[in-house]
């Protein structure tokens, strides 16, 4: 599916413009127009990603700044803040091949972005993985996305009845590793990653974690978690974790889980109230806070609200907060590091009106009312892509506050943010890919 990004006014750059050292060019003689270790120490005080696009450039600068001792050092720009030139576009499953699809942004120009094939079904459930003389599952999507690994869902094309298949996928080397099947109950699917490993399917460690909320009369709530190992290669045992603060005997979840750190986030909606629980996934501990009732997110009756909030972080695994759309603009609620206690009063992101002056358009095109509805959140790169019916997509930058790009399209999908991964490029990244 082709999609076209378009801005109103030539936005704020996404790269600093020491961008400009990944594009140093070579001469006929194939020397370099600055000493090799010149253009290493000028990359080595630049930002997060122009340092990955320097590597890309070529070998000799890739085996430079592989080496440890000029990680050590690394006076990077903007480190421990957000990146938005991290974020490449979003992943989709194309309808008519059943392809992954990346849409990228990252390329795009006053005339559009770039709709790139990544993987077929074919390369993410590779053959003698299912039965012989069978085609291969049928992607339904991409479930999860971190650090470079896509967590993609697919059910078997001749049996649409039968338990889905999972596969995570590296998208800079197309290699993937399909999932043994787990468990059966319902639940949030969560990819955690890891480090480098040689001798890793995808090159890098990671987890699939699948998590639910499971209230009772007869017992507290507990978070029920079960955790796929690629070092492993099984799935570990059903566990179940007291969930303490937790009333009600109901509950659905309205968004995404959010990693921070060596956390997991979930929002849960129950109808009694609503909470935020935190999954320590080294200790197995979980512990929950109440939202206030003025958030907007009463309990799991008021389903118009479930694709209006989104979790996000004030800065890379940094304090959590709670982005909520309401009918004339996105506000965030704050939780409190110390306490862990939500505060009583949010802040204004943007107003609705700032949506439809970005388009430079009088009203919405079909004539319908504008809602505003919260799609991901990109936790490297500090973007939020915003839906606005009839109006298209937006991508907002959390760290201003300010609308980056707009997409001027109807379509209602899905999807997941693809952002290139900054722990793996020097010994697993295929250069040689367009992204």
């Amino acid at each position: 599916m082709a999609a076209t990004f378009r801005s109103r006014k030539r936005p704020r750059r996404w790269h600093d413009q020491t961008t400009a050292a990944a594009s140093l060019s070579f001469s006929s003689s194939s020397s370099y127009l600055l000493p090799l270790d010149l253009m290493q120490e000028i990359a080595a005080c630049s930002d997060p990603a122009t340092l990955l696009r320097c590597a890309a450039t070529c070998r000799e600068m890739r085996r430079g700044v592989s080496d440890p001792a000029f990680r050590r050092r690394l006076r990077l720009r903007h480190g421990d803040g957000f990146v938005p030139g991290l974020l490449r576009g979003g992943l989709l499953v194309h309808k008519e091949d059943n392809e992954l699809r990346l849409v990228d942004i990252s390329a795009s120009t006053a005339g559009g972005a770039t709709t790139t094939r990544l993987l077929s079904a074919a390369e993410c459930f590779p053959p003698g993985l299912h039965d012989d003389g069978e085609p291969p599952p049928r992607l339904c999507e991409p479930v999860a996305a971190r650090d470079g690994l896509v967590l993609v869902r697919a059910r078997a094309a001749n049996r649409p009845g039968e338990d889905e298949q999972l596969s995570v996928c590296s998208l800079a080397t197309g290699q993937s590793q399909c999932l043994p099947a787990g468990p059966t109950f319902p639940g949030q699917y969560v990819l955690l990653v890891g480090d480098r490993d040689g001798s890793a399917a995808v090159g890098r460690l990671f987890q699939v974690l699948k998590a639910c909320l499971v209230l009772s009369d007869r017992r507290r709530p507990r978070l029920r978690v079960q955790t796929f190992s690629s070092a492993h290669g099984t799935w570990g045992t059903d566990t179940q974790i007291p969930a303490p603060l937790v009333r009600g005997k109901q509950c659905d979840s309205p968004c995404e889980p959010l990693v921070a750190g060596d956390a997991v986030h979930f929002v849960f909606l129950t109808d009694v109230a609503s909470y935020t629980l935190k999954l320590h996934v080294g200790t197995h501990r979980v512990t929950a806070a109440r939202l206030p009732a003025r958030c907007g997110a009463q309990d799991c009756r008021c389903r118009l609200l479930f694709t209006q909030m989104l979790l996000a972080t004030a800065s890379p695994g940094g304090s959590l907060c709670l982005l909520v759309a309401g009918t004339d603009e996105v506000s965030a609620w704050m939780q409190s590091d110390r306490s862990g206690r939500w505060k009583k009063q949010p802040h204004e992101v943007i107003e609705k009106n700032r949506f439809l002056e970005f388009t430079e358009m009088s009203s919405p095109q079909d004539g319908t009312d504008e809602r505003i509805r919260l799609q991901w959140f990109a936790e490297r790169s500090g973007i939020v892509l915003v839906r606005v019916t009839g109006l298209g997509f937006f991508l907002l930058d959390l760290r201003s506050n300010e609308i980056v790009m707009w997409m001027p399209s109807s379509s209602s999908y899905v999807t997941y943010p693809y952002e290139m991964d900054l722990s793996s490029w020097a010994q697993s990244l295929d250069f040689s890919k367009t992204f």
